[in-house]
């Protein structure tokens, strides 16, 4: 068994294909296995890959188009390795990555690690820390922090809604493989929800019992591509966002208890930070009123309002999210047009 099962989905990022696969390549631990799933790809990365089939740690696929969960979950059932992680083809690691991962996973016995990061644009690098330090969580503090705010926020958290998806990326993460194939986690579908990312991290919480945070970037995250950044209109995201409603109460509401049915309802009633900035892509005042109405008005949001408790937010944020629980729509869009600005402005 290999110590480490790393993923990589390839589509069209023929561009960056190099540097994410020597980075790869050229990582300290020896002990590795890459899977590359080139995913119907029509540039020339198909060709890059192959460039990696000669070395005996790469196991290269060619898949009909399938998208990015397919990928991965194609990933996933060929994977031997005791830890498993997903690197998305247009990203790059630093060359300790896997070295350091793992030491902290054997030494800590935990089943989840996490690391700091670098965001990559055009302005340069910039690391982004979810803590000022390394931390544990087990038993309580695993709870708290890491399955309840993977879902959704809480109490306090609610001050700064923008960290709600902090916990959501899938890559800068090692995953403890066992768990993974025992419950048999997959991802879902892109096409059915909102965010396969929140939702395979989300159930892989559900089942670990342990993380560490390592506040080292050790993760090179490019958000100036079309692969990461300038995402047109999504089409069909109200009606993605009522799935997992459904999926979510359908299958877990059993096992959640009263903090874990807030951080649901903090979730939806967040979910309008993503709404509007995609109705925002439309770009046509009477378009993005009209979209926004609909969402507005969607009653699984009319219910999580109902629950969800924003008095400890900042008070923009408790403006915000009033203008929305009482439907206003035009002062709303106002709002969110300056908070999109906000929220690009720091991610940057």
């Amino acid at each position: 068994m290999k110590k480490i099962s790393i993923i990589v989905p390839v589509y069209n990022t023929s561009s960056y294909l190099h540097e994410c696969l020597d980075s790869i390549s050229n990582q300290t631990l020896e002990d590795i296995e890459v899977i590359i799933v080139d995913d119907g790809s029509t540039d020339l990365s198909s060709s890059i890959c192959e460039e990696y089939a000669n070395n005996e740690k790469f196991k290269v696929f060619h898949n009909r188009n399938q998208g990015v969960s397919a990928s991965r979950n194609f990933g996933m059932v060929k994977a031997k390795g005791e830890f498993i992680m997903f690197v998305d083809s247009d990203d790059w690691l630093e060359k300790d990555f896997c070295e350091k991962m793992y030491q902290i996973a054997i030494l800590k016995k935990v089943d989840l690690v996490i690391c700091a990061h670098y965001n990559e644009s055009t302005l340069g690098s910039k690391a982004k820390l979810m803590f000022p330090e390394n931390k544990e969580f087990k038993n309580g503090d695993y709870r708290n922090e890491i399955k309840i705010h993977t879902l959704g926020l809480i109490r306090e958290y609610l001050k700064n809604p923008s960290l709600l998806d902090r916990h959501t990326p899938v890559w800068a993460r090692l995953y403890r493989s066992n768990i993974i194939r025992d419950n048999n986690l997959k991802y879902i579908d892109l096409n059915l929800l909102p965010s396969e990312c929140l939702q395979f991290n989300f159930e892989f919480t559900l089942h670990a019992s342990s993380a560490y945070y390592l506040s080292v970037p050790l993760y090179h995250y490019r958000r100036n591509t079309g692969q990461s950044v300038t995402k047109p209109y999504r089409k069909g995201l109200v009606e993605k966002w009522n799935w997992w409603y459904a999926y979510i109460l359908k299958n877990f509401s059993n096992y959640f208890d009263e903090e874990y049915m807030q951080a649901f309802h903090s979730r939806i009633c967040c979910s309008i930070i993503p709404l509007s900035g995609n109705a925002l892509k439309l770009h046509n005042y009477m378009l993005i009123h009209k979209e926004c109405k609909i969402f507005l008005n969607n009653e699984n949001l009319i219910q999580s309002f109902k629950t969800f408790d924003y008095t400890q937010s900042a008070f923009y944020w408790r403006i915000y999210f009033t203008t929305a629980k009482h439907r206003w729509v035009d002062l709303f869009i106002i709002l969110s047009w300056c908070m999109r600005r906000i929220l690009d402005f720091r991610k940057k």
